[in-house]
């Protein structure tokens, strides 16, 4: 997705001090004109666990109507 942007809402090196405890992120696109279609745009989103010994992965995929 062009000009899309996929963020943390936390500054990295300040968490250990002000959290969050969970990750956050925000997703922010805004279509163009062109991005007008019947079928919708698909967008996968994978998150690691990397702190557990057996580490945890889980894929979401997100789809978004422009109409």
């Amino acid at each position: 997705m062009a000009n899309a942007t996929f963020v943390r809402n936390y500054i990295l090196r300040e968490r250990s001090l002000k959290g969050p405890t969970a990750d956050s992120f925000k997703f922010c696109w805004s279509p163009a004109r062109s991005a007008v279609q019947i079928m919708p745009h698909k967008l996968m989103v994978t998150a690691m666990d990397r702190f557990c010994p057996n580490k945890a992965i889980i894929n979401q995929g997100i789809n978004i109507s422009v109409g």
